[in-house]
């Protein structure tokens, strides 16, 4: 089983930090990962990003989408994932999709291929109408962890 990776916006948004004369480095390292097929995420992100996300989060995602969104957006999938965990997005919002059960339905296809996949997001705040994707992630036995950890793991930033 290959360690594979599902990112979330929340975490996308964090390249914002990395300081711009160490960036490249890490879209580059980021892209190969995609290139690699060990980083995915749903459309849904993107579209999320295109709303509401800095310019390095919107770029990286555009230029990545084919590759990492290859799943498609799994509409069916999100039923059970919300049948489960109803306050994973929030109820009150309507129009555009909300990524959340999509990161999860992309794992769980992951994992159907056999492969270890694991949740990058920086969505870790439980509250009395929200449950973050980080403790939904673990419902459905995902680990998960924000994306300064995981780029820190990955070597990719900071670099010691």
């Amino acid at each position: 089983m290959a360690q594979v990776w599902v990112v979330d916006s929340s975490s996308l948004i964090e390249l914002r930090n990395v300081p711009v004369p160490n960036r490249q480095p890490v879209l580059d390292g980021l892209d190969a990962m995609v290139d690699n097929d060990t980083l995915f995420y749903p459309p849904q992100v993107l579209g999320e990003l295109l709303r509401f996300g800095p310019d390095v989060a919107q770029k990286w995602c555009r230029k990545n989408a084919t590759k990492a969104t290859r799943y498609g957006p799994l509409y069916a999938e999100i039923t059970p994932i919300l049948d489960r965990v109803e306050n994973l997005i929030d109820n009150t919002k309507s129009g555009e999709d909300q990524a959340d059960p999509y990161i999860i339905a992309v794992a769980l296809r992951l994992r159907e291929e056999e492969h270890t996949p694991t949740i990058i997001t920086n969505d870790t705040s439980n509250k009395p109408l929200h449950t973050a994707l980080s403790s939904a992630a673990g419902l459905f036995g995902f680990p998960s962890v924000p994306m300064a950890l995981f780029l820190a793991d990955q070597n990719l930033y900071p670099v010691v």
